[in-house]
């Protein structure tokens, strides 16, 4: 049986439109970002994949690299380098891949994303950067890499609040000293 490289490469080869949605909108280079499947990606790049394609959730394949695939940096260094947009925004909530790198406790692509030029201090639809969700997760590391870039330590979300608030009502002693070491406020 051959494998999906090779059945990739068959259909492009017959002209198989690469940028083909299915009934959720999702393109090729969609599922292989989910797969994590860096030689489809690469392939399909280099057969003109809109890199900034969406689905139906307003969600690009960079955007699914962070969320499942976290752990594949080279298929989120490959779309970055074809000009992925690391700042999109998903329809649902306005999050941004660095939120979910945030939320998450993935470094590493937090790392890749802000290298990038990733919106740090991007608020998402109630208000809140991915410094409030690396420290409601208590993903202490992220929280400092974020401080390291200057993130907003007392932005505040729709409700008022700010991460400070968010680590003390969380009990979250620590990240709310550290907060405070770096100027928060409640």
């Amino acid at each position: 049986m051959r494998d999906q490289f090779e059945v990739s490469e068959s259909l492009l080869a017959s002209n198989a439109p690469v940028n083909a949605k299915d009934a959720l909108g999702a393109t090729p280079l969609h599922v292989a970002a989910f797969r994590g499947s860096s030689n489809i990606v690469e392939l399909l790049l280099a057969h003109k994949a809109e890199v900034n394609a969406t689905n139906n959730d307003g969600v690009t394949p960079l955007f699914i690299t962070v969320q499942f695939q976290f752990e594949h940096r080279e298929v989120a260094g490959l779309l970055l380098q074809n000009k992925a947009d690391v700042n999109t925004k998903r329809r649902s909530d306005g999050w941004t891949p660095l939120h979910v790198a945030a939320s998450d406790g993935h470094t590493d692509m937090a790392e890749l994303l802000l290298a990038n030029k990733a919106n740090f201090n991007a608020k998402d639809t109630q208000g809140r950067t991915p410094l409030f969700y690396a420290v409601s997760n208590q993903h202490r590391d992220i929280v400092e890499l974020l401080l390291s870039k200057n993130a907003n330590v007392n932005a505040m979300d729709a409700k008022g609040d700010t991460p400070l608030r968010w680590a003390v009502g969380s009990k979250h002693e620590n990240l709310a000293r550290l907060l405070r070491q770096h100027g928060g406020h409640e």
